[in-house]
């Protein structure tokens, strides 16, 4: 027998009766497609406790029916989920509406291409890194809501200059239903044939762009982010 339990929005999860068993044993698929999805980070709310799915979508963890559990991968809907006494359940993940740009999202990136320029003081102090901007994306209000998530440094005003080209861009989303939040990452490197150096940072909920790598001879470039 299935039932749906308490949800965040647009994040479906069905529940599976099982048997009980020490550790909650849980799968992710896409709502959609029901495939699995690898790699969603699973954990206890409120706890620092935390897994990740397996190639087919597995995770165990301990947890019992009195907790929540959040379950989050940056290119789905997050989905919260009250621990069933079953300990055995299926958790079904909306994938994110990404609007479309038009001329695809190519057009996008070009216009990025075109404005965006490494910061005159970052680069005169010899500064790298990734910045991480997050923006709501409303179809018929363009881009909003900047947020700074990750910076090089406050002081050099670098990620202030990334949000005022963001601003530059055209209004030409494809209509949708709902805002999609959406989040930048942009290298800034003064060596082109120097690899970025390894940054950590945990990536909030939001639909990641592509990386865009912006050196100090020019030629800014964008890739697709590798997990």
């Amino acid at each position: 027998m299935k039932h749906i339990l308490s949800i965040l929005p647009l994040a479906l999860i069905t529940v599976i009766n099982g048997f009980g068993q020490p550790e909650v044993t849980g799968r992710v698929v896409d709502a959609k497609t029901g495939k699995p999805i690898k790699d969603a980070v699973v954990f206890v709310e409120g706890k620092d406790l935390e897994t990740k799915t397996n190639i087919l979508g597995y995770f165990q963890l301990t947890a019992d029916s009195t907790q929540y559990l959040i379950i989050q991968n940056t290119d789905y809907e997050r989905g919260k989920v009250k621990v069933p006494a079953s300990g055995r359940f299926l958790v079904k993940l909306m994938p994110y509406n990404t609007p479309e740009y038009e001329g695809g999202m190519d057009e996008f990136y070009k216009f990025l291409a075109k404005e965006l320029r490494y910061p005159d003081q970052a680069r005169r102090m010899g500064f790298e890194g990734t910045i991480y901007i997050s923006f709501d994306l409303d179809s018929l209000k363009g881009i909003q809501n900047f947020v700074i998530l990750h910076d090089i440094g406050s002081r050099l005003h670098a990620a202030e200059e990334i949000i005022k080209v963001l601003k530059k861009v055209p209004n030409k989303w494809t209509p949708q239903t709902r805002k999609v939040t959406m989040i930048l990452p942009v290298k800034l490197i003064l060596d082109f044939s120097k690899p970025p150096r390894p940054e950590e940072f945990t990536i909030p909920p939001g639909k990641l762009l592509k990386d865009i790598l912006v050196t100090s001879k020019g030629g800014l470039e964008y890739f697709r982010r590798r997990n």
